[in-house]
C-alpha cells in the first residue's frame, strides 16, 4: 500500500549545537570548555500515559523528592515544592540542570515514572578556582540557545568564543529511518574560536595556594597578586582571594581587584619619585638628611622644607614614627622612609616634576589591555601635603595593573610594556591563528641609566633593607616593599593595613616580576614572615630556570636527579604510622624533621593545610618523647619557630635569615635548657 507508506514519511528538523570556544593557558591546559550535561524534567499531569497504559508522570511526589535529594544535592522540600506546582511539566531549578552522566544514570536506576532527561551543553571549568575573576564565567542563554559570557574574558571575548548553531532538515519514516533517496539538507555548526592566554598553570596554582596561606597565617581580608614577564608584558599569574568557583558561581564580589580596585599603594610608589630625580640628573644617593621627621611648609602653593614644628604647616613621619638618625637618600629608599620623599620633593625636584613623571609612567589613565575591564585611579594632587603623600603612595589611588606596567620600565632599560593576558585567538575548526596579540611598547619614561640606578637601589633593599626577608637561596632578587593605610567608610582604618611587595628576578637581568599584596590586621611581621611569596618566587625560578649560579645550596651533584617542584595533596597523618609519613615524604621529595622516637604521629606542622609545595620542610611529632637534639642548621627563622612550637623546646633566635650555629648541637642531651640558634642572611 504505497499511500500507507507515504503517510508514514515526514520532514524532521534538528538543531546542530555549536561548541563554545575553549579558553586555554599558554601550554594548552584547558581552563574553560563546553561539556555535555543533562537537564531533568518532571511530568506532573496524570493525563500523560505511557506504553501499556503505564503512568508516565510523577506518581509518588514525596518518595520522588526523597530519592532525588541526595543525588541532586537539594533540599527534599524544595524538590517537593517544584513537584506540587499545578503544571503539566516542570524543571527543578538550577540543581536540576548541568547534571553529569553519572547523576543521570543514578536517577534512571531508580526507575521513577515521569522523569525524563534533556541533553544540554554546559560550561565546565576543570581547574575550579583559577584566576576566576579574570577568566570569568558563562551561562546558558535560552534566547540564543547557547552559553553566553557573563563576566571576565568570557564576556569580553563572547563574540569570539560563541559559535553558530547549524541545522539539518531531513525526511524519514515513522521509525526514524532515512532511506537513500529521501530528502536531506544540512547547514553545519560553526564552533567558537579558542582563546589562548599567557597564564601559566603551574605558576597560577602556586599563586592561588599562596593566597590561601596568607589568609590563614595573616588573617587577611583580601589577598591579590600578579606575575608577569618584563620584556613581553605576558601575564603568567593573576588573581585574588577570596575568589569563587565558576562551576558553582558562588560569587560574593564581581570586582577584579588587580584592574578595578583603586588602591593607595603605599611605598611601592616611592620608586617613581626617585626615578624622576634620577632621570632629571638631580639625585645624589650619598646626600644625607635627618630621617626622623620632615617638617613641611608652603610657598607659592607648593611644599617646602621647614626647619621646625613651629614653622611647619604639617609634619610627616616614617611608619611607626621610627627615627634612623642621619641617613643617605639611598638608605632612605632601602628602609622605605617617608621623610626621604619629603626631602626629594622639596630639595631635589618640584612636585610638578614628579606629576609629569606620573603621567609618563601611565598612572591615572587606562592601560587598555585587551579583554580586561579596569578603572583608572584618582590623582589627589591639589594641596601641598597631597603632593608629598602621593610620593609615598597615600591619597592618590592607582590600580595594580597600572603599577605593574610602570615597573616594566624600572626592571628593563626604561622601556614600558603593556601587560597582556590574551596571546592568540585560534580558529575552532581549522586551528589556524586568527589574531595574534603582540607585545606592545607604550613608552620610555626613563633612560636606561636611570633604570639601572633604580635596580641598584632595589637590590640594596633586597640585600639589606626592608625586603631582605623575601630572598630565596636559589636566585638574587630586586624588591621594594609597601605598607599603606586603608581607607574605610569613615576615614582610614586603625586596625588594618595594606602590605605589599614588588619583586624582579633575577637581579642582574630581571625577566619576571611579581606584585603581591594583602589587607590584614596590623602587624610588624608582614615583611618578615614571607613564606607564601617565597613559594611563588621558587616556582617562577624553576619554571624559567632562573637560578643564579652558585646560589642554590642544595644544587644536586652530577649523579643526583633533581627533585621536581610540585604541589602535593597533604594527608592529615594524625594517628597514622611514622613509617607511612616517611615513605610519603621520600616519594614527594619533602625534607623533614621527625620529633620523637614513637611509631605513631600525634601532631604536624602542616595541620589543616590541604596542599603544599614539596619545597616546604615538614615537622611531625610522634607519640614518644625525644631526649636528644636535632640539627637545625640551614633552617629559616620561620621554620625554627614552627619546630619550637611543635616540639615544645625553648629556642631563642639571634640574628636574621638562616641558622648557621646552635648552642646545643645534634645528639646532645636536652635537659630543659633554652637553646640558642644564630641566624645569618648569608648562611
Amino acid at each position: 500500500d504505497i499511500k500507507a507508506i507515504a503517510d508514514q514519511v515526514y520532514i524532521k528538523e534538528e538543531t546542530i549545537i555549536a561548541s563554545r570556544g575553549k579558553i586555554v593557558d599558554r601550554n594548552n591546559h584547558i581552563l574553560a570548555e563546553d561539556v555535555v550535561s543533562y537537564k531533568i524534567i518532571a511530568f506532573l499531569s496524570d493525563t500523560r500515559i505511557g506504553i501499556n497504559n503505564q503512568p508516565a508522570y510523577v506518581v509518588d511526589k514525596e518518595a520522588t523528592a526523597q530519592a532525588l535529594a541526595p543525588i541532586l544535592n537539594m533540599d527534599e522540600q524544595v524538590i517537593l515544592d517544584h513537584l506540587n506546582k499545578p503544571l503539566y511539566q516542570t524543571e527543578l531549578g538550577i540543581r536540576g540542570r548541568n547534571l553529569s552522566l553519572q547523576q543521570r544514570r543514578d536517577i534512571e536506576a531508580l526507575q521513577l515514572p515521569g522523569l525524563v532527561f534533556e541533553t544540554m551543553i554546559s560550561r565546565n571549568y576543570p581547574l575550579g578556582v583559577f584566576a576566576s575573576h579574570l577568566v570569568g564565567f558563562s551561562q546558558y542563554d535560552e534566547s540564543v540557545k547557547a552559553n553566553t559570557g557573563r563576566m571576565g574574558l568570557e564576556a569580553s571575548f563572547n563574540r569570539v568564543l560563541t559559535g553558530a548553531n547549524g541545522w539539518r532538515r531531513f525526511q524519514s519514516d515513522i521509525s526514524g529511518f532515512i532511506y537513500r533517496d529521501m530528502y536531506y539538507e544540512e547547514e553545519p555548526a560553526i564552533h567558537g574560536d579558542t582563546l589562548v592566554l599567557t597564564l601559566d598553570k603551574g605558576i597560577q596554582e602556586t599563586l592561588e595556594l599562596a593566597f590561601e596561606q596568607t589568609i590563614e597565617q595573616r588573617n587577611a581580608q583580601l589577598v591579590w597578586g600578579m606575575a608577569m614577564e618584563v620584556a613581553t608584558g605576558d601575564i603568567i599569574g593573576w588573581g585574588h582571594a577570596p575568589s569563587f568557583d565558576p562551576n558553582a558561581i558562588n560569587i560574593t564580589s564581581y570586582e577584579n581587584v588587580i584592574s578595578q580596585n583603586n588602591i593607595e599603594p603605599g611605598s611601592t610608589m616611592k620608586t617613581f619619585v626617585y626615578a624622576a630625580a634620577m632621570d632629571m640628573s638631580k639625585y645624589d644617593g650619598d646626600v644625607t638628611y635627618p630621617s626622623g621627621v620632615f617638617h613641611m611648609g608652603i610657598a607659592n602653593g607648593l611644599p617646602i622644607r621647614a626647619n621646625s614644628f613651629a614653622s611647619a604647616s604639617t609634619s610627616i613621619y616614617n611608619a611607626g614614627q621610627r627615627d634612623f638618625g642621619v641617613v643617605s637618600l639611598d638608605t632612605a629608599y632601602s628602609l622605605s622612609l617617608n621623610t626621604g620623599i619629603g626631602y626629594l620633593l622639596t630639595q631635589n625636584i618640584s612636585p610638578r616634576d614628579y606629576e609629569n613623571y606620573l603621567d609618563r609612567f601611565g598612572f591615572f589613565k587606562p592601560v587598555q589591555s585587551p579583554g580586561i575591564l579596569e578603572s583608572t585611579g584618582h590623582k589627589l594632587f591639589n594641596y601641598p601635603v597631597e603632593m608629598i603623600t602621593s610620593g609615598y603612595g597615600q591619597g592618590s589611588t592607582v590600580t595594580t595593573l597600572q603599577l605593574m606596567q610602570a615597573y616594566t620600565a624600572v626592571f628593563s632599560d626604561g622601556t614600558m610594556v603593556k601587560p597582556r593576558v590574551v596571546n592568540q585567538v585560534v580558529d575552532g575548526m581549522t586551528q589556524e591563528v586568527i589574531t595574534q596579540y603582540e607585545p606592545e611598547i607604550v613608552g620610555r619614561p626613563i633612560s636606561a641609566s636611570t633604570a639601572k640606578q633604580l635596580q641598584d637601589l632595589m637590590q640594596l633593599t633586597a640585600d639589606e633593607g626592608s625586603a631582605r626577608f623575601y630572598n630565596i637561596p636559589e636566585v638574587d632578587i630586586l624588591a621594594k616593599t609597601g605598607t599603606a593605610n586603608v581607607v574605610g567608610p569613615n576615614g582610614y582604618y586603625q586596625d588594618r593595613n595594606l602590605y605589599s611587595v614588588v619583586i624582579g628576578l633575577p637581579a642582574d637581568n630581571p625577566q619576571v616580576m611579581i606584585y603581591y599584596g594583602y589587607i590584614a590586621p596590623n602587624t610588624n611581621r608582614a615583611h618578615i614572615e614571607t613564606g607564601p611569596v617565597q613559594s611563588v618566587l621558587r616556582k617562577i625560578t624553576m619554571t624559567y630556570q632562573l637560578s643564579t649560579p652558585g646560589n642554590d645550596p642544595q644544587e644536586p651533584s652530577d649523579d643526583e636527579e633533581p627533585v621536581e617542584t610540585k604541589l602535593v595533596d597533604m594527608p592529615s597523618f594524625i594517628n597514622q604510622s611514622t613509617q607511612s609519613f616517611n615513605q610519603f615524604a621520600v616519594e614527594h621529595g619533602f625534607e623533614t624533621i621527625v620529633w620523637g622516637d614513637g611509631s605513631q604521629i600525634i601532631d604536624t606542622s602542616f595541620r589543616g593545610l590541604p596542599r603544599l609545595l614539596n619545597t616546604t620542610r615538614l615537622f611531625v611529632k610522634t607519640n614518644q618523647p625525644q631526649d636528644t637534639m636535632v640539627s637545625l642548621i640551614g633552617l629559616s627563622e620561620k621554620e625554627v619557630m614552627a619546630f619550637a612550637q611543635l616540639s615544645g623546646l625553648s629556642i631563642q633566635i639571634e640574628g636574621e635569615g638562616w641558622v648557621v650555629e646552635q648552642s646545643l648541637v645534634e645528639h646532645e642531651i636536652i635537659e630543659g635548657q633554652t637553646i640558642t640558634v644564630i641566624c645569618s642572611l648569608n648562611p
